[in-house]
């Protein structure tokens, strides 16, 4: 299994429609005419794969999971939830610029327990080329149990809402308190997040 950074304009386009397909599978949107997932941060964005291919080019039917980090302010958290309200963390002060939002975390269901793993190798491979010292992400609240179970150090900074077809809360995390206690938390998953991102082959 490969996770590929998407750089050209067909990865970029596998990308959304994956997005847009898994999204739909999932209940958080409706199906687009179109078949993809365009919103006002697409273009502020670095899309990742996950791909069962190991030879060739990039194919639609071996992509299982995509994500995407937005890298530009006004993140979606910013935007739709009340941020540091209702008794919960207020969001650390750090300059904005090493923020990143986690979006479009999505895979096939049949491979989930493969994709989910890659997908925060991913995740965490672009955080450090980004230099980003916080990850904020708008997060299913059924994931927020998982996550922790997981060892993330996931912190809750606001009220939840219904947003995107589920009720969601506004989260985020420290990129050195994830380097501090990962390790030990779940040294396996730990592994595999450290492992370098794979070039692909065009």
């Amino acid at each position: 299994m490969k996770i590929i950074k998407a750089t050209k304009e067909e990865q970029l386009d596998i990308a959304i429609r994956c997005h847009h397909d898994w999204y739909v599978l999932a209940g958080y949107v409706s199906s687009d005419t179109d078949g993809c997932y365009v919103d006002e941060w697409t273009e502020k964005s670095v899309y990742y794969l996950t791909s069962l291919g190991n030879k060739g080019g990039l194919k639609r039917e071996d992509v299982v999971g995509v994500v995407r980090l937005i890298t530009e302010p006004p993140f979606p958290l910013d935007l739709n939830f009340d941020i540091g309200t209702s008794n919960q963390e207020p969001l650390p002060s750090i300059p904005i610029t090493e923020r990143l939002e986690v979006s479009a975390l999505s895979w096939a269901p049949k491979h989930g327990s493969l994709a989910i793993p890659q997908l925060y190798r991913a995740i965490w491979q672009g955080t450090k080329a980004l230099r980003a010292t916080m990850l904020l992400a708008s997060l299913d609240s059924r994931l927020l149990p998982v996550l922790q179970q997981q060892g993330f150090p996931v912190h809750v900074c606001g009220p939840s809402k219904y947003y995107l077809g589920s009720e969601t809360m506004p989260t985020f995390m420290s990129v050195d308190e994830i380097t501090s206690c990962m390790p030990s938390r779940n040294r396996f998953l730990w592994d595999i997040m450290e492992t370098p991102l794979d070039v692909a082959v065009s």
